[in-house]
């Protein structure tokens, strides 16, 4: 029985009971010449004095309960802030460092004991420092809030995202393959890249994806470094081709113009 019924029970008896008491008191000391006349109504009086000092005692434990309860709840809310703040990312809500250094170490366990391999994907947003100085610190942290929606509303049940940077995101994708591992690396740009609005201006971002496999090492550094050395050689492909498309559109001739 809790601790709010067991209160309700000793209401509900502290009000019977005198009138239980009266009426078995009163009848015996009527037929009894042995008993003093004042005995039954002193001793309801005394019921009565009883009964609403239990009642009283019970209002007052319920009031404490109720206190407490409500104590309890703050510190418990209190703790899992706490523990929500140490394992979260603050702007994005994203996981931290911190829970994905856990959840990493966790997968490498799995995968040396015989498990699935994972693959591991670092994405970097391209050009947020250009957007911070074009439309301000405000605007860039909305890209960054809801382009993390995007990840992971783009992941599988059981792949993790987080948010390890300024501009820098890692995905965990267990029971990967190099098929699946591309297929989520094209769908993770592909997210990132549709336009956004932002404080009324329409922005268009892309991502440079590098991935590593936990079958290829399974030390977690490595793992992290191979993703990055991939994520570079991306990043120095994509401005190669930027410069080559310059190139071509500088020599492309003049177009004629009529007299």
């Amino acid at each position: 029985m809790s601790s709010r019924a067991c209160i309700r029970v000793l209401l509900v008896l502290s009000c019977v009971m005198p009138a239980v008491g009266a009426a078995l008191v009163w009848p015996v000391a009527a037929r009894s010449s042995l008993l003093p006349f004042w005995l039954a109504p002193t001793l309801t009086i005394l019921a009565g004095l009883a009964a609403l000092a239990t009642a009283g005692a019970a209002v007052l434990l319920s009031k404490e309960w109720q206190r407490t309860a409500r104590r309890l709840d703050d510190v418990e809310r209190a703790r899992l802030d706490v523990e929500h703040m140490a394992f979260h990312d603050g702007l994005t809500g994203l996981l931290n460092r911190r829970a994905l250094e856990n959840e990493l170490s966790r997968l490498a366990q799995v995968t040396a004991s015989g498990g699935k391999p994972f693959a591991l994907h670092v994405l970097d947003l391209d050009d947020l420092k250009g957007i911070n100085d074009r439309y301000g610190h405000v605007a860039g942290d909305r890209v960054l809030a809801a382009l993390a929606d995007r990840l992971h509303r783009s992941v599988r049940d059981g792949d993790t995202v987080a948010r390890i940077g300024g501009d820098e995101f890692v995905v965990l994708q267990p029971g990967a393959t190099v098929e699946t591992a591309a297929t989520l690396a094209r769908r993770l740009s592909a997210a990132v890249a549709e336009p956004l609005t932002v404080g009324g201006h329409v922005l268009t971002a892309t991502v440079s994806v590098g991935t590593a496999f936990s079958d290829d090492d399974p030390c977690t550094t490595d793992l992290i470094q191979r993703a990055d050395q991939s994520l570079y050689v991306q990043k120095a492909r994509r401005r190669t081709r930027i410069r080559s498309v310059t190139r071509m559109a500088e020599a492309l001739p003049a177009p004629h113009r009529g007299s």
